[in-house]
């Protein structure tokens, strides 16, 4: 906010500043809103943010149980905090008057913009969380990661093992899990065998991210 001021008081109207999480604009008419609700490993969460200062999230936690400790990577633990955090955020909207004309959701999100659309409610919503997190991770082999690499598919998939004689068995396991956009392409498989792609990754001048998985 003191950043804000700052921007306004130098007579500037518009300004974007992403690490900032300052985005000033002027519309000649109201925007049209929708919601993109995250999925897993989509980064820290708000948990007691938001408790602190409405009432209307409050008892969140104590009408359903969800988990309130343990690792926050652990699937079973991750998704349904992940979806109370996004119910949260839905009850303040509402209580401040601020509606969607459209929800989407990122994999574990697309559970949220179902609830959004009244396909289910906040109950059937974290039961549901919560038993697609316990299958996942029972379904799932521990030792994997996840990574984020900055670039399309067609830059990634060079540096996969496998490809041009490159890697070991192991490193063959590594694939391309997510095709987020054009900058964006997202690989998975054993640890040290998504290590050695993101090394080459920072080789080739690519950004690369850890994603907070447990598998």
């Amino acid at each position: 906010l003191a950043t804000l001021v700052q921007v306004l008081d130098g007579g500037a109207s518009k300004a974007i500043d992403v690490p900032a999480g300052l985005f000033l604009g002027r519309a000649a008419e109201n925007p049209r809103i929708g919601y993109l609700f995250p999925g897993q490993g989509s980064g820290k969460g708000t948990e007691g943010a938001l408790r602190r200062r409405f009432t209307v999230v409050r008892d969140l936690g104590q009408t359903f149980s969800i988990p309130a400790d343990g690792d926050p990577a652990a699937t079973a633990v991750a998704q349904p905090r992940i979806v109370s955090s996004s119910v949260e955020g839905l009850r303040v909207l509402a209580l401040l008057g601020i509606e969607a004309e459209a929800a989407v959701g990122h994999s574990l999100g697309e559970l949220t913009a179902l609830h959004w659309a009244g396909a289910m409610d906040e109950a059937g919503l974290l039961a549901l969380a919560t038993e697609r997190g316990r299958v996942m991770a029972r379904a799932s082999e521990d030792g994997g990661a996840m990574a984020s690499i900055a670039a399309g598919p067609e830059q990634v998939e060079p540096l996969l093992p496998g490809v041009n004689g490159a890697g070991g068995k192991d490193d063959a396991e590594v694939v391309i899990a997510g095709y987020n956009g054009p900058a964006q392409t997202v690989i998975s498989g054993p640890v040290e065998a998504v290590e050695r792609v993101c090394h080459a990754a920072v080789a080739a001048d690519l950004v690369t991210s850890r994603i907070p998985v447990s598998h």
